[in-house]
């Protein structure tokens, strides 16, 4: 089943109003949330089961009264309006979290049922009983976003404060570790940038297909959604598209109407993370059965750097290191960014999705 979004004809007939209505959006915030979805559903997200299992260690010693209570809030998809990068541009999470803070004190009563409504709207829509045993609906209840709507309007400045704590002691204690190790920030920044290019100089289709999400595809006219469930759109002339590309998100898509559109929570493409054959396992295997490549990949875990810097830590021509780098590179097991004159490196996941513990007993070089 799909959901089916339409454009205006004027839209589909003018390829700058097509471009200008899809927009990429940068939200630490959402992947916080997704994050909290993963550990609220882990059996499917067997990827993840690594960080689930040490996150909810942490979880049950400290967080798990607030983790359950405001659980029901990203049981499926996030409520829009705990996201202020849709309204906001944001830089970080901790200007998300004063935003959001000031956005739950100025809600009106009425706005707090509005969006409470529409995020039970949205888990009963999913709600799939057919299905409850393959996905996450077999303890499927109501009762929780009903507590929660009551307890806001009974007390919304101290609700309000009591998630935006929970939020920031989650943060601290388990997210931003993995936010940091795996450099999410750069995998979605580098995402927006290279999907804002396409849809800027390619236009929408070339854009879609870049994406590499077996879940959206564009049908010539209209824009289709894989889902649980079927449902048709027509957008406005004024409407857009927002797509937030996502490390946890996979193997869903959330998909949310919002004042301005649509929000699309999409599974960002990270080459050769996942799904080794053994051809590729081979050629990874073999790119790091080398003491220098190993040095280099253990020191761009740690700090991103160049291929100048790394040639003076390594003590190394520079020319030696961007022959290796090229191996890496080739792998997927390293990534690059400009910055001005410089070109940065950095360690992406492929290496500890194949080897989870392979920097496990690498020396911390910057801490020593």
């Amino acid at each position: 089943m799909t959901i089916e979004i339409e454009f205006p004809t004027t839209v589909l007939k003018n390829n700058r109003l097509l471009r200008q209505s899809i927009q990429f959006t940068f939200s630490p915030m959402n992947e916080l949330f997704t994050s909290l979805h993963v550990l609220r559903s882990p059996k499917n997200h067997s990827l993840m089961i690594s960080w689930e299992l040490k996150a909810q260690t942490i979880m049950n010693s400290i967080l798990r009264d607030d983790f359950d209570f405001f659980g029901p809030l990203f049981d499926y998809s996030i409520p829009s309006f705990l996201l202020p990068s849709l309204t906001w541009s944001v830089k970080n999470v901790t200007e998300e979290f004063d935003q959001l803070q000031r956005n739950l004190y100025s809600l009106k009563r009425e706005q707090i049922i509005h969006h409470f409504s529409v995020a039970q709207g949205i888990r009963e829509k999913e709600f799939q009983p057919s299905k409850k045993l393959q996905l996450e609906w077999d303890s499927y209840t109501s009762n929780g976003l009903e507590k929660l709507t009551d307890a806001f309007l009974t007390n919304q400045k101290g609700c309000s404060d009591r998630l935006i704590e929970f939020l920031k002691k989650y943060n601290e204690l388990i997210f931003n570790d993995i936010w940091e190790e795996v450099h999410i920030k750069n995998i979605l920044c580098e995402e927006i940038t290279k999907q804002s290019q396409y849809i800027t100089q390619q236009g929408l289709n070339a854009t879609i297909i870049a994406l590499k999400n077996d879940k959206i595809y564009w049908a010539g006219k209209k824009l289709m959604l894989y889902q649980p469930f079927k449902e048709q759109i027509t957008m406005d002339i004024e409407d857009k598209i927002t797509f937030i590309p996502s490390y946890f998100v996979w193997p869903h898509l959330f998909v949310e109407t919002i004042a301005t559109g649509i929000c699309i929570t999409y599974s960002v493409n990270i080459p050769n993370a996942t799904n080794f054959t053994p051809e590729k396992m081979q050629f990874i295997l073999s790119a790091v059965g080398d003491t220098t490549r190993i040095q280099i990949l253990n020191f761009l875990k740690q700090a991103e750097n160049t291929n100048q810097g790394l040639a003076q830590l390594l003590n190394l021509s520079e020319s030696n290191i961007s022959h290796h780098l090229a191996i890496l590179r080739t792998t997927h097991l390293i990534s690059q960014r400009r910055v001005g004159k410089y070109v940065l490196y950095k360690v992406t996941p492929v290496v500890t999705n194949l080897i989870p513990t392979f920097f496990d007993n690498l020396p911390d070089y910057y801490s020593e």
